[in-house]
């Protein structure tokens, strides 16, 4: 128990130590992220996925963030191979950017289209994102990141994909331009 609470202090300490503003104003990063996702079907059930997404971002104020996006999510569907890709635009709010550990919340929106077997399905897909990011050192952050996904046009048509609300879980890392 005291190894426990002892590991816990340190643990505590390294995230209160003080970077001299994670993020500011001006600052430029590119963003690499992966993860798992796990997408509901109306008809089949739950589906796992695995995606990658890449961003350029700029800090409009020491806590905003706009960025432009591009991912790619890859999954099998009863024995069918199905390719997802987009092109969107994110925001985020950092909180606390003084710290080694930030928060932030954001959303984003991205124009999207599904090949499933040959047949293209084009729509919208967005939601809000939570996230902490970690800062290593000067230039580059650890984060783990929440996105509730929602899906509209024909990607919610039970006649055509059936796709309901969706959640993933990425990992990334980020390198700033300072």
């Amino acid at each position: 128990m005291k190894r426990f609470i002892a590991l816990l202090c340190v643990i505590c300490l390294g995230l209160a130590v003080s970077a001299n503003a994670a993020v500011q104003k001006g600052d430029t990063e590119i963003e690499l992220l992966g993860g798992w996702a796990n997408i509901n079907f109306d008809v089949g059930g739950d589906i796992d996925v695995y995606g990658l997404m890449g961003s350029v971002g700029y800090f409009v104020t020491d806590a905003i963030q706009v960025s432009g996006s591009a991912m790619g999510l890859w999954m099998d569907v009863g024995g069918t191979d199905v390719d997802m890709y987009g092109l969107g635009i994110r925001g985020k709010y950092h909180f606390m950017t003084d710290q080694k550990a930030v928060p932030y919340v954001g959303g984003q929106l991205f124009w999207t289209t599904i090949d499933a077997a040959g047949t293209d399905v084009d729509g919208i897909v967005w939601g809000p994102v939570a996230g902490l990011r970690y800062e290593l050192n000067e230039n580059n952050d650890l984060f783990v990141e929440y996105q509730l996904l929602m899906f509209e046009e024909d990607f919610d048509d039970p006649a055509m994909m059936g796709l309901d609300d969706s959640n993933l879980i990425i990992f990334g890392i980020v390198h700033q331009f300072k």
